[in-house]
């Protein structure tokens, strides 16, 4: 059906294949189940350009993309809709940090 990846407030709900109907009704329910994240969106377009940000649509919650994004010990408030940020790449964020904070 699709892939989730949720990063404090803003959820991003990715519809595989392309199947488009019913996304409101999907934005509402996670909405509901995942009570810390008051928007939702999806990309409307292929990711095209050097940062790796995407052109999105609110499908579900307030317009508000600014967050918290929380790991390794680390917090990082960010723009989602201007940052890309993707959770699989944590190791590389803390490595990164880590090398820099010595």
């Amino acid at each position: 059906m699709g892939r989730l990846w949720a990063i404090c407030t803003c959820c991003y709900y990715s519809f595989l294949g392309r199947v488009m109907f019913g996304c409101t009704f999907v934005g509402q329910v996670i909405l509901d189940k995942i009570t810390t994240v008051k928007t939702v969106v999806h990309k409307t377009q292929n990711i095209d350009n050097t940062f790796r940000n995407f052109a999105m649509e609110v499908i579900a919650g307030e317009r508000d993309f600014i967050t918290v994004a929380r790991e390794h010990g680390f917090a990082y408030k960010l723009d989602f809709s201007k940052v890309y940020w993707n959770p699989r790449l944590g190791q590389l964020s803390a490595c990164i940090l880590s090398s820099s904070s010595s």
